[in-house]
């Protein structure tokens, strides 16, 4: 009888381990879910702690006793031991505690050792590479040596926390490169404020005295030397403003104007500016505004007028002949211009990066053409700040068409003088024609195209447009009783 009494005693007993094992188990289980909810969760190490304290101590079977931290992040670095209060250890306890942290980064791996009749301690070293991110120090409620599946789920424990570490570390360098990169590229940025306004300086007065130069009496050789120094001068000046532009962009120093404009009137005086260059390349230059044109608008004309300004010089610089013409054209909200030339187009692989600073189609281009490779990369950013956007489109061989498309605001109707009237166009270039044929549109006239002085169609014109030094047209004018509208360039009339 005492033999099967012993014998069920021990049955009894496994049983009742097995089912504390089990249960202390399950609760391990829990305890990690909650840690792992929290990990993910967390961006430092510091809110695991902290969150750890509510969300994850009421699964805790081993309560955490200390946290040690190293001082600085270079190796042996002295540890800082924070108590954590899970709960209530002796003195003792914790004394052994800070013992066994130190241990656990010499030894790099876990150590646990009992308190002479109280607990048993484990520590371990949360790692992420060599590099040490703290020590957790928990205590098991038993004298015993703890269980191989009780230490894995403290190592888990651990892995967990270096995730969190490892995270933390790497937004922090991340935000560190960040702001190493933002602080070069201040100082470049205000290097090359700094150099343009010094070299435009001096640069100016070169310009201007060689301007003076060329006025004075000089032979014909010196004359063509005095043009090439100006023309040099022009061009490094413009260099310089592109550099000094694109650092106050990169500042963020620029701001825009919201005033009332004329929309065609600002595209006109950016446009003046380069019909000597395109006439003497042989290149048509005409701007063709749509019928509906507003008279006025509210915007930046100023910023407005810049990008005219790079994008026609870029078309006359890259167009040996043809033609180039500028759209114009107000729908809703939204202004449009469209610069089209017929040059020497961009390759499909380099439109991709056309607008990105310091760029060009090909190395060729900045040995031949000159320029600094800003231009684009500065309309860009303007069409950026005024909420538009700047697009390309180009064949090699035909040519290249910019895009720019810019709210505004404040949109009012253009007055039309010649509402009513039908004027007869007679010039004999097409692109010509049709800048005309749109400018009379714009004013309310109803235009025609006229062929020639026999035309059928001239005793039902109001007026015509021709060309002022075609003599022949001229002289047959004047014997008839027409209103005459001569103009020299498509965007001008008289």
């Amino acid at each position: 009888d005492f033999c099967l009494s012993r014998g069920l005693g021990d049955v009894y007993k496994r049983q009742l381990q097995d089912i504390t094992a089990a249960k202390n188990y399950q609760r391990g289980l829990e305890f990690l879910s909650a840690m792992a909810g929290v990990a993910n969760e967390s961006s430092t190490l510091q809110e695991v702690l902290t969150a750890s304290d509510s969300q994850v101590r009421p699964y805790a079977r081993w309560p955490a006793v200390l946290v040690a931290v190293p001082a600085s992040p270079l190796p042996g670095a002295e540890l800082v031991h924070i108590d954590i209060e899970w709960s209530a250890a002796s003195p003792t306890t914790r004394d052994l505690a800070r013992t066994l942290a130190v241990e656990a980064v010499a030894h790099g791996g876990m150590v646990h050792r009992a308190v002479r009749h109280e607990d048993h301690l484990v520590a371990g070293p949360v790692l992420v590479g060599e590099r040490l991110a703290c020590v957790l120090v928990s205590g098991t409620g038993a004298r015993e040596a703890p269980q191989p599946t009780d230490l894995a789920i403290f190592e888990q424990t651990l892995t967990l926390l270096a995730q969190v570490a490892e995270r933390e570390w790497a937004a922090e360098a991340l935000a560190t490169a960040r702001d190493e990169a933002l602080s070069a590229s201040r100082a470049k940025s205000e290097f090359l404020a700094t150099m343009s306004h010094e070299i435009r300086t001096p640069l100016n007065g070169i310009v201007g005295m060689t301007e003076l130069l060329a006025k004075t009496p000089l032979d014909e050789i010196q004359r063509q030397y005095a043009q090439t120094l100006v023309d040099s001068a022009e061009l490094l000046t413009e260099v310089v403003s592109d550099v000094l532009d694109y650092s106050k962009l990169e500042q963020g120093k620029v701001g825009l104007e919201s005033i009332d404009f004329d929309p065609l009137a600002a595209v006109e005086k950016a446009v003046a500016c380069f019909e000597g260059k395109a006439a003497a390349s042989g290149t048509e230059l005409a701007i063709v505004p749509s019928a509906t044109l507003p008279g006025s608008v509210i915007g930046d004309p100023a910023r407005l007028r810049q990008i005219v300004l790079n994008l026609v010089g870029n078309a006359v610089k890259f167009t040996d002949a043809g033609s180039i013409t500028v759209g114009i054209d107000v729908e809703g909200t939204s202004l449009t211009i469209t610069v089209c030339d017929t040059g020497i187009g961009i390759p499909p692989d380099a439109q991709d990066h056309i607008f990105e600073a310091f760029t060009q189609a090909d190395q060729t281009t900045t040995r031949r053409f000159g320029g600094s490779g800003l231009g684009l990369a500065i309309c860009s950013r303007f069409a950026t700040l005024m909420g538009g956007r700047l697009e390309v489109q180009s064949e090699v061989g035909v040519g290249t068409t910019f895009t720019l498309h810019t709210p505004v605001t404040g949109v009012r109707p253009r007055v039309q003088p010649l509402t009513g009237r039908t004027i007869g166009v007679a010039l004999g270039s097409v692109v010509m024609r049709r800048a005309v044929r749109a400018r009379l549109r714009l004013l309310g006239a109803h235009a025609t195209d006229i062929d020639g002085p026999a035309s059928d169609e001239l005793g039902l014109v109001d007026g015509l447009v021709l060309d002022a030094e075609d003599l022949s047209w001229r002289s047959w004018a004047k014997s008839v009783s027409l209103s005459l509208i001569h103009i020299s360039e498509p965007t001008r009339q008289a």
